[in-house]
């Protein structure tokens, strides 16, 4: 049995809980027919009143920075797009998911630093030339990049507390504890759900494998979802500009190169990622405490 197939057991017990809404569905549907019309897409978005409310939040807030107010889902779609909008729904639809799970991580602090990885891939991916399309669903790989750590802390409420006790014994990152321990990682059990949300199998990968060092080599995207989830988890986002830039210059120097990016544009990255997040958390979240 391989790791994600073992994950996908942990989902089988709470697949009911991670369910995104039929919307989701409906509207993946209605976009994949080459004959669909934008009308069709607002009826979708509209038949869900508190939905349609957070969207027009979030498309009026400063994370877009729209030179105009957007009054509703139609003038939404003219301003953003069919995709941008359908990624939106997506967006707030798992951060709505999600929060409805108690977990014992810290659940302001895992946001933060899923909506901070998600920006900083967004931008990585345009600094790397990424086309448009690609770079609207790096910042969803980015922002589901560790999500499998909600639902496994929620699934094993004990393992936090394990894990943290080997991290500090054995000097090792989470994931390396957990697949000691399990025999899979929070990155397997990120893709299977991911799979279990009908995500491409492109993203599946990003998730998987981004722990990895030999695979980020592979691919730009591999590398550029490496590069991000290194540095996001370096970050404590309590006091989120302490983090030493330094350390992650030194270790991910090929990776950086690999991605023709100097050591004074990742500042520059990393200084603007921060700037976006700021916006985005309190767009998608409900704002910064």
């Amino acid at each position: 049995m391989d790791r994600i197939e073992s994950a996908e057991r942990l989902l089988a017990e709470t697949n009911s809980l991670i369910s995104l809404p039929e919307i989701c569905m409906r509207l993946r549907e209605v976009l994949a027919d080459s004959g669909h019309t934008q009308r069709e897409v607002a009826e979708i978005i509209l038949f869900d009143p508190a939905l349609t409310t957070r969207i027009l939040r979030i498309v009026n807030s400063a994370y877009y920075g729209l030179p105009q107010s957007v009054r509703d889902i139609s003038h939404a779609l003219g301003i953003l797009g069919e995709q941008e909008l359908n990624n939106l729904v997506i967006v707030t639809s798992i951060v709505k998911t999600m929060n409805s799970m108690e977990s014992s991580l810290d659940i302001s602090s895992f946001w933060r630093s899923s909506v901070f990885s998600a920006v900083m891939a967004t931008n990585l991916a345009e600094h790397c030339k990424q086309d448009s399309a690609q770079q609207e669903e790096y910042f969803i790989s980015g922002l589901l990049l560790n999500i499998g750590r909600l639902l496994l802390y929620y699934c094993e409420p004990d393992l936090l507390n394990a894990v943290k006790e080997e991290m500090e014994e054995y000097s090792q990152a989470d994931y390396e504890v957990e697949t000691r321990m399990l025999g899979f990682d929070h990155a397997d059990v990120g893709a299977a759900m991911a799979k279990n949300w009908n995500f491409s199998e492109e993203l599946m990968a990003r998730i998987s494998t981004h722990h990895q060092h030999e695979v980020e080599k592979q691919t730009v995207s591999h590398s550029i979802m490496h590069l991000t989830g290194t540095f996001s988890d370096q970050l404590n986002f309590t006091t989120p500009k302490q983090v030493g830039i330094e350390k992650i210059l030194t270790s991910e120097n090929d990776t950086l190169n690999r991605l023709a990016i100097t050591q004074k544009d990742f500042c520059h990255i990393v200084n603007n990622s921060y700037e976006d997040y700021l916006h985005a958390y309190e767009a998608f979240c409900g704002g910064v405490a």
